[in-house]
């Protein structure tokens, strides 16, 4: 589930939502573009952190 600038290139974008599924976010390592060799903790729990914060703030704003 990469992620990108576009539909075209990626599954995801900037925020870790799907672009064909707009409520569907993916939250783990699947959207790293090259596999991980150590630490990909903090990076996997930034990213999700990332993605509630977008999510929360298209919940107030209507639009999921």
């Amino acid at each position: 589930a990469r992620m990108g600038n576009n539909a075209r290139d990626s599954v995801l974008n900037a925020h870790n939502q799907s672009w064909d599924v707009p409520n569907l976010y993916v939250t783990d390592a699947s959207a790293f573009v090259s596999s991980g060799v150590v630490g990909t903790t903090l990076t996997v729990m930034a990213l999700t952190l990332r993605a509630c914060r977008h999510l929360a703030s298209e919940m107030r704003a209507g639009r999921v």
